[in-house]
C-alpha cells in the first residue's frame, strides 16, 4: 500500500511539450494519492497505469499539465488481478489542462467511480477530450465544470476564495481528514487540497 499525500510537484519536465513520459505523481500500484497540488507537468499532473488498483484519489488539486488525471487501462500487467479497476477519483479540482481534465485510456475495469470533481478549462489543446473523458466505469456523478475562483491562479495560489463553487461539493468517502495545510476538513467538505478558512 503506497500513500501519496500533501506533496507539492510542479515543472516535471517541460510543459506544453507534448512528451507523454514525464508526469507529477505516477502510481503503478494500490493505496492513496490525496491532498496534492501539481502543476506544469510535461504530460499527466497525477497518472496510474500498469497493475494500478485499489486506489483513492481524493481532494488534489491539479492544474496546467499535459492532463489533469490519468487512469491508463492498457495492460503490460504483471498481476491478473489488478486491471487499472476500483480507482475512485473524488473531490479533485483540474484547471487549464492541455488534453483533458480527468480521462481514462484503454481498457479500464468496471469500478471505478469519479465522483464530484470541479473542472475547467481543460482540454483547449491537441488531443482535445474536454474535461472529462472515461469509459467502463461504476460511477461518475457530481462533477462541476466551473471557475473553481483560486485566490490568485497566476500568482500559484491555489486556496478558495468565499464564492469558489468547490465549497461543500466534496463527498466524505475518502475524504483525507486533514487539507495540505493541515487544516481540519469538518463535516462540510470543500474539492481540492485547500479546505476554505
Amino acid at each position: 500500500w503506497v500513500d501519496i499525500i500533501g506533496n507539492l510537484v510542479h515543472d516535471v519536465g517541460n510543459y506544453g511539450s507534448g512528451c507523454r513520459w514525464l508526469h507529477g505523481i505516477y502510481m503503478s500500484t494500490y493505496g492513496t494519492i490525496k491532498n496534492n497540488v501539481v502543476y506544469r507537468s510535461g504530460f499527466a499532473g497525477i497518472v496510474m497505469g500498469h497493475d494500478c488498483s485499489y486506489i483513492h484519489v481524493a481532494n488534489n488539486t491539479i492544474v496546467q499539465n499535459g492532463t489533469g488525471i490519468h487512469i491508463n487501462g492498457n495492460g503490460f500487467y504483471h498481476s491478473t488481478t489488478m486491471l487499472a479497476d476500483h480507482i475512485h477519483v473524488h473531490n479533485n479540482i483540474c484547471v487549464d489542462n492541455i488534453e483533458c481534465g480527468i480521462r481514462t485510456g484503454g481498457n479500464p475495469g468496471p469500478n471505478n467511480t469519479f465522483n464530484n470533481n470541479v473542472l475547467f478549462n481543460n482540454g483547449v489543446g491537441t488531443g482535445n477530450y474536454g474535461n472529462i473523458s472515461v469509459r467502463n466505469y461504476a460511477s461518475n456523478t457530481g462533477n462541476f465544470v466551473g471557475d473553481p475562483l483560486f485566490v490568485n491562479k497566476a500568482g500559484r495560489n491555489y486556496h478558495l476564495t468565499a464564492g469558489s463553487p468547490a465549497r461543500n461539493r466534496g463527498l466524505s468517502l475518502y475524504a483525507p481528514p486533514l487539507d495540505y495545510d493541515k487544516v481540519v476538513r469538518g463535516s462540510s467538505i470543500d474539492c481540492g487540497a485547500y479546505e476554505f478558512v
